[in-house]
């Protein structure tokens, strides 16, 4: 695990999290999915499992899951309110600050969920599930959020 975080660190700059935490770079989000284990969202690519062999040769095991996984990014004021119906996580900021990440589940779902920075004053949190799963609980979003107003848009920040 000390090669790996080491071998994070000087390929992105920052150690890999060693707890349930999301760790931000100016081109890459490194997240925390268990016990010496981390996914890196990269954008545009530019941290391919190409790329990163070389530097964790010998210290990590790397499995490229890029057509794998789906991204629902969620904010607004009832963020919080709706991912309660879904989750046992306790999101309030006290507890799950920017940056806190967790692997959990979502009506019945395997999610890795981390809250990433605000956006316009209001709490983002990031959904990353597998993508055969991810019709299913964007269905479960929408119908939780409905009560409160929905609004669906798309970034190109991950």
């Amino acid at each position: 695990a000390g090669e790996m975080i080491a071998a994070a660190k000087a390929h992105f700059g920052v150690a890999a999290p060693e707890t349930p935490k999301a760790i931000g770079t100016s081109d890459a989000s490194l997240i925390w999915s268990g016990p010496d284990q981390f996914l890196v969202l990269s954008k545009d690519g530019k941290h391919s499992i190409e790329v990163l062999a070389p530097g964790f040769a010998g210290s990590a095991s790397l499995s490229d899951q890029s057509h794998a996984r789906a991204l629902i990014s969620i904010s607004g004021d009832k963020a919080r309110a709706m991912l309660a119906k879904l989750s046992s996580i306790d999101l309030h900021p006290d507890v799950f600050g920017v940056g806190a990440a967790a692997a959990t589940s979502m009506d019945h779902t395997s999610v890795t969920l981390w809250r990433g920075g605000d956006r316009n004053g209001l709490a983002v949190f990031n959904l990353l599930v597998f993508a055969t799963f991810a019709e299913s609980l964007w269905h479960t979003v929408l119908d939780s959020a409905a009560e409160y107003g929905v609004t669906i848009g798309h970034s190109e920040d991950l």
